[in-house]
């Protein structure tokens, strides 16, 4: 599953959020009736505070510039 946040400095994880980002998470297993292991990415445009909660939720961060880098 995937969040899309925009912030000025590095997005935050707090414990409302991760608590509704888990919320969303139960509803999706719920509806699809998935058994299949969620895996979360954030992309930011600042990247992300790796504290207590990004442990526990992030697995894949993407910032916005990886986006449009040149592979050439």
């Amino acid at each position: 599953m995937c969040e899309i946040k925009h912030t000025l400095k590095e997005f935050v994880i707090t414990k409302k959020y991760f608590e509704e980002i888990k919320c969303k998470q139960e509803i999706y297993k719920l509806q699809t009736r998935t058994k299949k292991q969620i895996q979360w990415c954030l992309i930011t445009n600042n990247g992300v505070l790796k504290n207590q909660y990004y442990k526990k939720l992030i697995g894949h961060v993407v910032k916005l510039d990886d986006l449009f880098k040149d592979t050439n």
